[in-house]
């Protein structure tokens, strides 16, 4: 299929409004995708604006119900800076406080700072699961709130009872419901640290996945080879967890090590597309399983797009939309081709309302965008229709959809809008005319790197065994297994534990073996093994 067709199959299921979903990324709620229609000469009003004090969370919304996170600092003379941390209910309608939760105030770490002078506030998006609402401070305070209520169920310190690394700017990481609701998973990062699964009734640990460096992405979900796992992006590298009991699957090291890497990767039938600092640019990776190994592959790589804290949305199966500090751009998801490359939607956050894009700039303007077709399907492209000029201050966090309307946060103020038709009135639109933005292919993705020769960790160490003795073989097993995730699979210890036992190497062999089976408890080899040596 020529760009122009995949092009023209991926604005038809904008039109017909296709399901799509998004991960968090710098605290931002996931599924930014609706199926309420909306039209071009829809118009906005606004209902009320309610001051909330600052964050860069997402609002969430329960019926009636908003919750939304917010924060203040203070600076003390000689101390670090002191935080205050609130969660608010605020009635829909009204813009009235419905109930606050104040957290208790607590020093910013000596590794953290304000990221580039702003408020420092709260970043993790809250998450409610039933009438349990679970927060993440700035510094890394987790708690589980009653929704009706505000009161304190439970809570953790991500720093001082999960033993994580205090991020830079901030936790940003939102808490992940496991699909049964009972869980969570949770970013608690660090040489001690790592990915908790927590029970929600009570924050009790259930596993934890080792995890060294954190990012402020949050975890995606998929599944690969109908196995559901976890993608986690950090610092230097992107991990694949498997969902049900925290083990290592994979890991794929990125372009550049040791950078601030926020947004959370997209997850695709067969692989994630990662963007960011540590990436240089976008990338497409393919996750494989072959003779029970796990493998990536890079497919593409767009080294000029590049997010830094701005979400970006899969509008359907074959295009992603999304915003950096300067433009908005479209890209086409098979073959990393640029599809549009448009100024005036800096720092901007998206949004899909049935056949519709919102797009709110870093400056607090929501613009309208609608999917079209020319008659001889040749011109594929974006319409904008309104820029509306609605918030004052900056602008960090993608619009919320609420029943015909929707809530905006900048600075310390919640505005709610509703969409009407013939309003009275109407805020301002800014475009005197519709603007066209162009869906052409004008920039192809780099060609993968060639994948880098594989190596046989087994033999590397029997190679060792036999060139320098069994100390540098031991040395260099325990190096391998130390690393996270260990490059040893299951299948690995099982060949490992054969060849120690062929070289009578009995010792080696039951030391393996017991590693084995902390490592894979539910491997059946091993177990049998197990079963073998008694």
């Amino acid at each position: 299929m020529n760009t122009i067709k995949l092009v023209l199959v991926a604005i038809i299921g904008l039109v017909q409004g296709t399901a799509a979903a998004c991960d968090d990324q710098f605290g931002h709620l996931n599924n930014w995708t609706y199926s309420q229609p909306l039209s071009s000469d829809t118009q906005f009003e606004q209902v009320w604006n309610a001051e909330v004090g600052h964050g860069r969370s997402q609002v969430i919304v329960d019926g009636d119900r908003v919750f939304v996170m917010a924060g203040e600092h203070e600076s003390r003379k000689g101390k670090s800076k002191l935080i205050h941390t609130r969660l608010l209910c605020i009635d829909l309608k009204s813009g009235d406080e419905l109930w606050k939760h104040e957290s208790d105030s607590v020093d910013m770490y000596k590794e953290q700072e304000s990221f580039s002078g702003a408020p420092i506030s709260p970043q993790a998006t809250p998450t409610l699961i039933g009438e349990s609402i679970v927060t993440i401070s700035f510094t890394g305070l987790l708690e589980c709130v009653d929704a009706a209520t505000g009161d304190l169920r439970w809570k953790q310190d991500l720093v001082k009872d999960l033993k994580a690394e205090p991020v830079q700017f901030g936790f940003s990481a939102s808490p992940v419901v496991s699909k049964d609701n009972r869980k969570l998973y949770v970013m608690a990062a660090g040489p001690s640290g790592g990915l908790y699964c927590l029970s929600l009734k009570d924050g009790s640990t259930i596993w934890k996945a080792a995890c060294e460096s954190a990012s402020y992405a949050t975890p995606t979900y998929a599944t690969f080879n109908d196995v559901e796992q976890l993608i986690l992006i950090t610092k230097d590298n992107v991990l694949g967890i498997a969902a049900d009991k925290g083990q290592p699957l994979w890991a794929h090291d990125l372009a550049e090590k040791g950078l601030t890497n926020v947004p959370s990767p997209i997850a695709l039938p067969t692989g994630f597309i990662i963007s960011g600092q540590g990436c240089k640019g976008t990338r497409r990776i393919d996750v494989t399983k072959t003779d029970g190994r796990w493998k990536t592959e890079e497919r593409w790589y767009a080294k000029r797009i590049q997010l830094f804290y701005s979400n970006w949305l899969l509008a359907n199966p074959n295009i992603v939309v999304g915003c950096n500090d300067k433009l908005m751009f479209a890209f086409d998801v098979e073959s990393g081709s640029t599809l549009g490359r448009w100024r005036g939607f800096s720092d901007g956050n998206v949004l899909q309302v049935g056949d519709s894009l919102i797009v709110v700039d870093g400056k607090g303007n929501l613009s309208l965008l609608s999917p079209q077709l020319a008659n001889d399907e040749s011109d594929p492209r974006f319409t904008q229709h309104q820029k509306l000029p609605l918030l004052k201050q900056r602008c960090w966090t993608p619009p919320t959809l609420v029943e015909n309307g929707l809530l905006l946060r900048g600075g310390n103020q919640l505005t709610m809008v509703r969409f009407v038709k013939n309003s009275t009135q109407p805020l301002p639109n800014k475009l005197k005319k519709p603007k066209t933005l162009s869906l052409k292919r004008i920039a192809a993705a780099s060609p993968a790197a060639p994948p880098k020769e594989s190596v046989d960790h087994v033999l590397a160490i029997f190679e060792t065994y036999e060139e320098k003795g069994p100390k540098a073989a031991l040395r260099q097993y325990s190096k391998l297994r130390s690393q996270t995730p260990c490059p040893l699979v299951a299948e690995d210890r099982v060949a490992l534990i054969n060849a120690a036992k062929q070289n009578r190497l009995n010792d080696l062999a039951k030391m393996i073996l017991a590693h084995a089976l902390e490592d894979f408890p539910d491997s059946k080899e091993i177990r049998k093994l197990a079963k073998e040596s008694k």
